[in-house]
Parts: structure tokens; C-alpha cells; sequence
């Protein structure tokens, strides 16, 4: 049994890996969006992350994500867009994001939210729960209830959750480009293809 798993990890990960540009296939490798959405900048490829805080793989995935950051295009947009995936506490871990985009302090939290579910084991189940996290990273009490509670996130989390029902996307980590096509690990044979296509994707649409 240990012999055949490591022989079916091997091709699974030889497949991946012989996947070229050249090789990528609409409907195969990604999918095109279930509803026609408006390119928010034509001018340039705009890249989306879809995720959840409370998704292992999306925690697995965020490095990667971050290092793709670290070294895209200059004129490649890129922003992430939580999901509640239809969890109550989806829409809480959706408000604790935008509550810190609109605060500005991303850099820290972001990655405190994810640290505080899949390393320490806490629920985030609450709006206290959050709070905490964002005190320990130097925000005011009062000002973290005031945003998560305000109009602007609520705003926020509606139009993320319909630009992700307009993709089509069910499951997470998923990315998107010019919110026409998007591609998971499943379409694009793990982490590292899903960039790939997305970088696939980012040529094409500098040359349409």
C-alpha cells in the first residue's frame, strides 16, 4: 500500500509538473465565470484570491500566494476576497478582513487571523473572539467594533459574496482573472499550477 501511494503521489506530481503554458485548456484547467461581471480595470490584468480564513488549504496556500505578490508584474491588480462559503462564521472571519483593509492594518492581521485558527486552535467564532486578535496587533477596541459593525463591511461582504456567486466559485483556495476565468488546485493540479495558470491567464489578457 505505502508503495503505490508514493508511486500515485509521484505521477500526480509528475503530471503537474509537465504541464506547460502552451498546454492550458479552458473547462480543463479553468473555468469561465457563470455570470458575465465587468473587468474592473481593462487596462490591466486583475487578479483575485478567494478564500477563507477557516480553510487549511487556503492557510497552505497563503505563503505562495505571497511570495507570487512579492514577484508579480508591476501592472498586474491583486486583491483578496473573502468568502463565508454559506458558514455563519464564514461572514464573521469575511467581516474581521475587510475591517482590517479598511483600517489598514492588513499586513498584520491578515496573517494573525490565519495564525490564531491553525496554529493556536481558536474558533474565531465570535466577534470577541476577533476583537482579541486584532487588540494583540495594536488596534483599538473601539475602533475595530465601530468598523466591523459599520455599514462600509457589510457593504463589503455583500459584494464580495456576489462576485463569487457570479464566478461560480464553491470551493477554496480558487483565484480569478478579470473576473472572467478561475481556476482551483483541483483544475490546475495543486498550489504551485494554480499560479501557473493564473500567470497563463495574465498573458492572455494583456493580449486581448
Amino acid at each position: 500500500m505505502r508503495i503505490l501511494l508514493l508511486f500515485l503521489f509521484a505521477v500526480t506530481s509528475a503530471c503537474g509538473a509537465a504541464e506547460s503554458t502552451a498546454d492550458y485548456q479552458l473547462e480543463r484547467h479553468y473555468k469561465s465565470a457563470r455570470a458575465a461581471a465587468a473587468d474592473p480595470d481593462p487596462a490591466r490584468p486583475d487578479v483575485i484570491e478567494v478564500f477563507w480564513y477557516g480553510c487549511p488549504h487556503c492557510y497552505q496556500f497563503d505563503p505562495k500566494v505571497e511570495d507570487w505578490i512579492a514577484s508579480k508584474p508591476e501592472d498586474v491588480n491583486f486583491r483578496r476576497v473573502p468568502t463565508a462559503l454559506g458558514r455563519p462564521v464564514g461572514k464573521l472571519h469575511a467581516k474581521a478582513y475587510y475591517t482590517a483593509e479598511l483600517l489598514g492594518v492588513l499586513d498584520r492581521v491578515h496573517h494573525a487571523l490565519f495564525d490564531a485558527l491553525h496554529k493556536q486552535r481558536k474558533r474565531l467564532a465570535s466577534q470577541d473572539e476577533i476583537e482579541a486578535v486584532f487588540v494583540a496587533q495594536g488596534v483599538d477596541a473601539e475602533e475595530f467594533r465601530g468598523t466591523f459593525n459599520s455599514f462600509a463591511v457589510e457593504s463589503k461582504v455583500a459584494q464580495g459574496e456576489n462576485l463569487v456567486r457570479s464566478l461560480g466559485i464553491t470551493a477554496v483556495p480558487a483565484m480569478a482573472v478579470d473576473s472572467a476565468y478561475w481556476t482551483t488546485a483541483r483544475e490546475a493540479g495543486g498550489f504551485d499550477g494554480m499560479l501557473n495558470v493564473v500567470n497563463h491567464l495574465v498573458q492572455e489578457s494583456r493580449s486581448n
